[in-house]
């Protein structure tokens, strides 16, 4: 029996439906579905640009020139030059406590890290020559094993004595820049 054309397309989507897609036909019917979704985001995009282009022109010629709008310009207008002049004065005012303020905040901030700087460098100098008097005994531990040794150890000896005394000369250096520093900070 012969299917009328109609009866045919109607039993073309059972098919369809019935079979399983392959991956070729997943792909295209997920693209086309993309492709449409794309469309629409896109019109509803150009619509949202264009309600907000209508708004804005709708609120720029909505504001009118009226009678009362040209009187208020004009009061605020001649009323502008004298709050021009206050508010600069303001301004100048806080411009100038700030710099007070901002000068005893920078004195104060060297102040505090000259302090803390010299403690940390004390504090690196003592170190140094405690390692320094370590290296010295071990140096004359060794001496006192191998023979022969009196002449290497008697120039090490000296050379480590001076080494110490240096940073004993740079920790009073530091502890006066110190002790100054604690003498200018209560003066502010």
């Amino acid at each position: 029996m012969a299917k009328s054309k109609p009866e045919e397309e109607a039993a073309a989507p059972e098919a369809e439906v019935a079979e399983p897609l392959t991956p070729e036909q997943r792909m295209a019917v997920l693209e086309k579905s993309l492709g449409t979704t794309r469309i629409m985001l896109f019109v509803v995009a150009l619509l949202l640009i264009v309600s907000l282009a209508a708004s804005v022109a709708i609120l720029l010629l909505g504001t009118g020139n009226s009678q009362e709008d040209t009187e208020l310009a004009a009061t605020a207008d001649s009323a502008q030059p004298i709050e021009q002049r206050q508010l600069a004065e303001k301004v100048e005012a806080n411009l100038t406590r700030f710099d007070e303020r901002l000068s005893k905040i920078e004195t104060v901030v060297e102040k505090t890290n000259t302090g803390r700087f010299a403690d940390i460098l004390i504090e690196q100098e003592k170190d140094k020559q405690q390692f320094v008097l370590a290296a010295k005994d071990a140096i004359t531990d060794l001496a006192r094993m191998v023979p022969g040794s009196r002449t290497w150890l008697e120039l090490y000896s000296e050379q480590i004595g001076n080494a110490v005394e240096r940073s004993k000369a740079r920790m009073t250096t530091i502890g006066a820049i110190k002790v100054e520093s604690a003498e200018a900070k209560p003066a502010q």
